[in-house]
Parts: structure tokens; C-alpha cells; sequence
């Protein structure tokens, strides 16, 4: 029988939220079911557990009446619940009286407030189910992030579930557009799981998030170091959708596949799928002589992939050139020709030959190609020239010249082989030589071998290749100086605003300064003269690209672009098809015809009126509108929650499909 006492403090709730740790007569009235989060929930939990060998410190941040709190403790975790309702407290705290076996407490206090007074390595877990956007909605996105990232400086694992911007609630439009900006800051997050609630149909993410720890779903291991870019200067190199993690054994890689920011087109989503898979299947399955470090873990989901290998003790070439090391360039060459020659055997190519994508392995004493997800069937790089010998020999050229060959954003125009030193250019040359039908790897590797005694260009040089070797070097001068215009003309904006800023500070003590502001004045005119200049340059660059522009539009009118029309929109359907099988495309199918169906009847109801009554008739109608619901979600309710009351009782009457069946019944009868 039920304790009196407890009884009434749950009579008292402000509401049943969760339901009641080992008392089942509840559960048919709690607002959530919160056994299949629990599931999620401790098996991470045990997984952290195991990895860091001892029972875990658990924090339950809106902890409401202790369901996870008591359900962690029952698995032997040691748990604080946290609570702003005296009422929830005084549940928990019954519950914890009835159970005194658990090592488990509950505290009153805001959520802010407590989190401010946590040490580091308090607690090794935080839990913040569907709490954080009442926060939002108080303090605003920014100041959430903040609270988040020093919450996880202070805790190895949080597990949080965040409401959604799209709930129709009065704090859904303060929430971010994508909920992973509050956990933006924090180094490593991962959506285990999405649940709906008692409020909408909406469902909510929930996300693994640690500044330590990199747990998947089949791999737990500690980083000591992460970041966004894949090398030093990589600036926004792929949209920021990546993050890279090295801990003592392990280097792991995630990758984003969908975001709601404006900066991540769709087309970086499917690279990063595609790159991740392909580089799953070459760690698989390596070709003969092409050594890789050891494949760990990999896995996907529809928002993130992941793949981890063991860790290579070594140094980016890129770095090694950016810091002065002495290179063993013929080391260099050697082992790149060799890795490439074992993948052209097996008929694979790497199409991102870059100095960041060559490490030097100190425990094998070589360097090694990385980046596994370039590597296809396809001789071809991923950039101009495309040609995958002619990015080879602009990769020598950066690896030989680096001051000469460094352009930013781009790369140089360096393809022939009269600008490099000897052997160099002899052995480039002999390869130039060559009809580009025998050009291959196993070629370059062999005129390498003979470098020291093959003829220089310098001797054979012809009037062609003269003109090629100075036009190159007029692009790669003029690419140069478009490089300088750009940084000139931002130096000079920022000096335009200064001195206007300047200008503005003078006029107040106009007769006291008045040769100053002079000064000013001609230094604001000769600047003024300056940006025209350069934006008469630019409007020349702008020109020339207006033109390419038109060039490409001609194609796209042209005959044979339409005519080609039906079998690139075959291609694009083969392509959907592989990319998300045939299940997925049917349901999309049956979507789209379900959207049609309900346009139609809306426009005809005599139609729609019959439809409801077979639904109805035939006991489908509670299917059919759950799923209407589902692809047809409701809008946000506006703020004036009593006029959206009567607005909605107004649609209830004029759409009958909103009535329940009971009532549209009365009503038929009524109006006959």
C-alpha cells in the first residue's frame, strides 16, 4: 500500500513529470515516460564508467522527481539532484528515505546559481534533460553557451536534451535556430538519441557533449588536444563541419552532415558522408604496400559520422616547412611516389596531394600520405588543374619553392618543370616530355631514380616552352598582386575609417586644431584618390568575371545542356537512390503524394467531407490524422495565447477534421 506521506507530497506537485522511482501505481499519470532515456542514459553512463574503472559522481541538474537521480544511484553511481521546486525536493527527498540503500541527495537551488559554485572534477557526469530552455528563455543564447562551456571545463561528461525553437510554447522563439550553438564552445558533441514530449509532436535531441572525453556509440577514449581545422592555416576549410581529436593511442575524426547555418551549403554535408565512407572502406581494406594506421571505430547517423585509428607519432610536412626544418626532400618524393605507385597498382588515386596531407611517421622514419577519405578510383584531384600529374608537379613546385609557390586561397600556376633547381627540372622534364597517354606514377618514380643523370630543360628549351614558362610566371605575379590589392584595400579601409574617426574627435575643438584637421583632410583626400584607384582596378576584375559569367550562361542555354537535361535528372535520382537506399526513397514518394492528396481535398469539400466519413466509416481516421500530423506539423501559436484560444476554437468549427470523432458525429446528427 502506498505511504500516506509520500501520497500527498505527489498530491501536492505542481505537476507529475517523470514518474515515481519504484512505484509503478504512478506511471499511468506522469506527463513522460522516462524509461527509454534511462536506457540511453545508464548505458553511457556505464560505458564512462568502465573506461575510468570506478562507480561515476553524477549531477542531475532539474532533477524534477528524481526518476534519473534514484535510477543512476540503483546502478551504483553517487547522485545529486538539483531542483529549483520545493515541492520536487520534497518528493526526491521522500523517495531517497524510502531507498537508503542508493547514495543519493537532493538539493533546492536555481540551476545557475548552483553551477557557479561547482570545483573542477566535482562531479563526472551532468545530466540537463529539457531544463536549459527556460534559461534561454531568461538569459538569452550567449549566456547559456557560456554557462555550458564552463560547466563542461568543470565536468568530464554532460548528457543534455535541449528544447527546440519550433515547440509552440511562449520560450520556443528564444530558442536558438540550431541547438548544437550551445554547445558550440564545448569541445566534443554527439546526438545519441530524439524524444518527443508531453507539450508537442516536435522531437527533442539528446547530445553527449565533453571537453575530455570522446565517447561514440563503439568507442571511449580521453583527448588531450582537439580542433576545427585539420591544419594550421586552414581557416574555414570545410565550413567548420569537422573536429579532429588526439589523444595518447587514438586520432579521431567527426563530421557534421547537416546544420541550419547559412555557411554550410548542403554539398558540404555530402562530401563529409561521402569522404567518410570512403575513407572506412580504405582502412578496411588498404592496398598491399601502402601502410595506414589502424582502423579503431567508425560509425554513422543521419547528423554525424565519426571514425577513429590509432594515433601517428608524427609531424605535418606543412609545419615542417612553415617552421625552417631541414627537409630531406628526395626523402620527401621517394615515399609520396611510393604510396602513390601502391595505390595506382590497386587503381586508386589521392585526389588532395597537399604538404598537409603528408605526415612524417617518427616511429617508421617516413612520410606517409594521410587524409584516406581523398583516396577513389578516379585520376583526378579535387581542384584545378584536375589533372592528378599536373597537381603533382604543383605539389613539387610548393614542396621546392615554397616562397615563390605560396598563393593564398589558391593554388599556383606552377605546371611545367623549367622554374625548378636540378635534378628537379631534368626529372620533371624527362616526365614533360612524355605524351601524356603513358603518364604515370610508376613512371615519375623511375625518372627519379635516374634524376642525377638526365638532361636539364635549359639545353632543350623551345620557343613554346619559353612562352609557358614566362606566362606562368605572369599569372603566378598577377595572382600575387591581386593577393596584395585585397590586403591594401582592407589596410586602406581600415585607415579611411580611422581617420574619419579621427575627424569626428577633431571637430570638437575645431579653432584649436584646425591645422590638424587640415592635415587630416589632405591625408583623407589622397586616401580617397588611392581607393578610387583600386576600385577601378576591381571594377576592371569585376568586369572579367561578369564575362566568364555570361560564358557559362551561354552553356547552360546551349542544345546540347538541354538535351541532356533528362539524363542528369536520371543521374541525380540513381545518385538519391544509392545515397539513401530504396526504402527511404519510397517513403519520400508516399510523402509527397500524401502533401498532394491533402492540397487536393482542402480545394474540393465535397471531396474532403467524404474522405473524413470513409476514414471515419473504415476506424483509419486516428491513424491517418497522427500522420498527417506528423508531415503537416502545426504552426507556432502566436503570443496572445486567449485570442489564439478563440482563434483556434473558430478553426476547430470551420475545419471538422479537428474534432474529435464523438463530436463531428453529434454534429452530422444536429445538422441533418
Amino acid at each position: 500500500m502506498t505511504d500516506q506521506k509520500l501520497q500527498s507530497l505527489v498530491d501536492g506537485l505542481p505537476e507529475l513529470y517523470q514518474v515515481i522511482y519504484g512505484h509503478p501505481e504512478w506511471d499511468g499519470e506522469a506527463a513522460r515516460d522516462c524509461r527509454a532515456r534511462s536506457v540511453i542514459i545508464e548505458d553511457a553512463c556505464r560505458r564512462l564508467s568502465g573506461h575510468l574503472n570506478r562507480p561515476l559522481k553524477v549531477l542531475d541538474l532539474g532533477c524534477a522527481q528524481g526518476f534519473f537521480s534514484l535510477s543512476l544511484a540503483g546502478s551504483g553511481a553517487t547522485v545529486t539532484g538539483v531542483d529549483f521546486q520545493a515541492e520536487n525536493i520534497a518528493v526526491c527527498s521522500a523517495l531517497a528515505e524510502e531507498n537508503p540503500d542508493l547514495s543519493v541527495s537532493f538539493v533546492q537551488a536555481r540551476i545557475e546559481d548552483f553551477v557557479e559554485r561547482l570545483e573542477p572534477g566535482e562531479y563526472d557526469v551532468v545530466l540537463g534533460l529539457s531544463v536549459f530552455h527556460h534559461l534561454v528563455y531568461l538569459y538569452g543564447v550567449e549566456h547559456v553557451a557560456r554557462l555550458l562551456t564552463a560547466l563542461m571545463n568543470d565536468v568530464n561528461l554532460g548528457i543534455f536534451e535541449f528544447a527546440l525553437k519550433e515547440e509552440p510554447l511562449y520560450w520556443g522563439s528564444a530558442q536558438p535556430d540550431d541547438p548544437r550553438d550551445l554547445i558550440g564552445g564545448c569541445a566534443f558533441y554527439h546526438q545519441i538519441a530524439s524524444y518527443e514530449t508531453h507539450l508537442s509532436h516536435v522531437r527533442r535531441p539528446m547530445y553527449l557533449v565533453s571537453n575530455r572525453t570522446l565517447l561514440l556509440d563503439n568507442f571511449c577514449g580521453e583527448f588531450d588536444r582537439w580542433r576545427k581545422q585539420p591544419y594550421s592555416g586552414a581557416g574555414e576549410a570545410h565550413n567548420g563541419s569537422r573536429r579532429y581529436y588526439w589523444g595518447s593511442t587514438f586520432f579521431g575524426k567527426v563530421f557534421d552532415f547537416t546544420s541550419v547555418r547559412k555557411s554550410f551549403p548542403p554539398e558540404v554535408g555530402s562530401r563529409n558522408r561521402s569522404e567518410l565512407r570512403a575513407e572506412t572502406k580504405f582502412l578496411e581494406r588498404p592496398p598491399e604496400g601502402f601502410e595506414t594506421p589502424r582502423l579503431l571505430a567508425h560509425g554513422e547517423n543521419a547528423l554525424q559520422g565519426w571514425i577513429v585509428t590509432s594515433v601517428i607519432d608524427g609531424e605535418l610536412l606543412s609545419d615542417m616547412a612553415g617552421d625552417g626544418t631541414p627537409l630531406d626532400v628526395d626523402r620527401v618524393l621517394s615515399d609520396v611516389l611510393r604510396q602513390s605507385i601502391a595505390l595506382e597498382d590497386a587503381g586508386l588515386y589521392h585526389d588532395d596531394i597537399r604538404l598537409w596531407n603528408v605526415m612524417y611517421d617518427r616511429a617508421g622514419q617516413r612520410f606517409s600520405l594521410i587524409d584516406y577519405g581523398s583516396v577513389g578510383i578516379q585520376a583526378k584531384d579535387c581542384v584545378w588543374p584536375h589533372n592528378i600529374f599536373q597537381a603533382f608537379l604543383i605539389f613539387v613546385h610548393e614542396l621546392l619553392m615554397p616562397d615563390v609557390a605560396k598563393v593564398e586561397k589558391a593554388r599556383p600556376p606552377l605546371l611545367s618543370p623549367y622554374h625548378l633547381a636540378p635534378p628537379y627540372a631534368g626529372w620533371l622534364y624527362a616526365f614533360w616530355q612524355r605524351p601524356v597517354s603513358e603518364w604515370r606514377f610508376s613512371l615519375l618514380a623511375a625518372l627519379f631514380e635516374q634524376r642525377l643523370s638526365l638532361p636539364q630543360p635549359a639545353a632543350y628549351e623551345h620557343g613554346a616552352e619559353a612562352w609557358l614558362r614566362a606566362h606562368e610566371l605572369n599569372v603566378l605575379e598577377r595572382l600575387h598582386r591581386e593577393s596584395d590589392l585585397r590586403d591594401r584595400v582592407d589596410m586602406l579601409s581600415r585607415d579611411r575609417s580611422g581617420v574619419l574617426e579621427s575627424l569626428s574627435r577633431a571637430e570638437g575643438g575645431l579653432s584649436a586644431h584646425s591645422n590638424a584637421i587640415a592635415t587630416i583632410e589632405e591625408r583623407l583626400r589622397a586616401l580617397g584618390e588611392r581607393c578610387e584607384a583600386h576600385e577601378e582596378r576591381l571594377r576592371g576584375l569585376t568586369e572579367r568575371c561578369e564575362a566568364y559569367a555570361e560564358t557559362l550562361q551561354a552553356v547552360y542555354r546551349s542544345r546540347s545542356w538541354r538535351m541532356t537535361a533528362p539524363y542528369r535528372y536520371l543521374g541525380l535520382q540513381v545518385a538519391l537512390l544509392r545515397q539513401y537506399g530504396i526504402r527511404q526513397r519510397c517513403k519520400h514518394f508516399l510523402k509527397r503524394l500524401f502533401k498532394l492528396a491533402v492540397r487536393l481535398a482542402n480545394r474540393h469539400p465535397a471531396m474532403k467531407n467524404l474522405a473524413f466519413r470513409i476514414l471515419r466509416f473504415s476506424g483509419l481516421y486516428g491513424y491517418v490524422h497522427r500522420i498527417h500530423r506528423r508531415i503537416m506539423p502545426i504552426e507556432n501559436p502566436p503570443a496572445d495565447t486567449a485570442g489564439h484560444l478563440q482563434r483556434q476554437i473558430a478553426d476547430q468549427l470551420a475545419d471538422r477534421k479537428l474534432l474529435p470523432p464523438a463530436v463531428n458525429d453529434l454534429f452530422e446528427e444536429l445538422s441533418r
